[in-house]
């Protein structure tokens, strides 16, 4: 497709390539945009390399009141992965970032709510992190969500005399770390802090928790973080 490019002086080729992937990454936000429901937000790309796969079934709804930004973290360049199934809904409140190789599912029915960026420098997931909502999944404003994070309202099969799914409710300012899995039922107040590799299942933590561990427990109270480290922390 672009073979007129292989016989051109490396400095040409690389201006030439960059204005190439910036005109694809625009032509993929028009695709984007145009599925955009509500809210007067809309999906940037930041990383004109990656691809963003958005999917939405009969009745399904997707608001976004601020924009979504897309791009590479850590130098990534998996594809980012959005599907709303039947009547789901997904809601952006402000503006939020999402990495390469996350996977957003909303299922039938289901609602996620994402609160966004309000007093942090920024809010989002980092990469290959994965959202499954089968009933509802809320998350409030200044969210930090690091890499290989699984989140989830339901436990995606039966298990006699437990119910499949409880809805999973995440406060304002809440930093998860990477690997940390929010399974269903779970409720985590504002300001708390989930440790790498820690479960939380249906548990309820207070705000301003330290959580960690396998099962998740309070490991410290009364927690404040922010997500830039302040000059005179260094």
């Amino acid at each position: 497709m672009f073979s007129f490019l292989v016989n051109l002086p490396q400095r040409v080729f690389n201006k030439t390539w960059r204005v190439l992937q910036l005109r694809i990454a625009r032509a993929r936000e028009q695709r984007l945009n145009a599925l955009v429901d509500a809210g007067g937000g809309r999906f940037v790309i930041a990383s004109p390399g990656l691809k963003v796969e958005l999917w939405k079934g009969s009745g399904a709804r997707l608001v976004l009141h601020g924009d979504v930004v897309i791009r590479s973290d850590l130098g990534g360049d998996r594809p980012v992965k959005i599907a709303i199934a039947s009547n789901g809904t997904m809601e952006v409140l402000g503006e939020f970032a999402i990495g390469d190789g996350v996977l957003i599912i909303v299922g039938d029915n289901a609602r996620l709510s994402i609160g966004g960026r309000k007093r942090e420098s920024g809010s989002g997931i980092t990469c290959d992190s994965k959202i499954f909502v089968s009933k509802v999944v809320e998350i409030g404003t200044d969210f930090i969500c690091a890499w290989q994070v699984f989140i989830t309202d339901s436990d995606h099969h039966y298990i006699k005399g437990q119910p499949p799914s409880l809805p999973v409710r995440i406060g304002d300012h809440v930093w998860i770390a990477f690997g940390a899995a929010v399974l269903k039922g779970s409720q985590i107040g504002d300001g708390c802090i989930v440790a790498a590799h820690s479960v939380v299942h249906r548990q309820t933590f207070p705000p301003h928790s330290l959580i960690a561990g396998i099962p998740a427990r309070v490991a410290r109270s009364q927690v404040e973080w922010s997500r830039d480290i302040p000059r005179e922390a260094m």
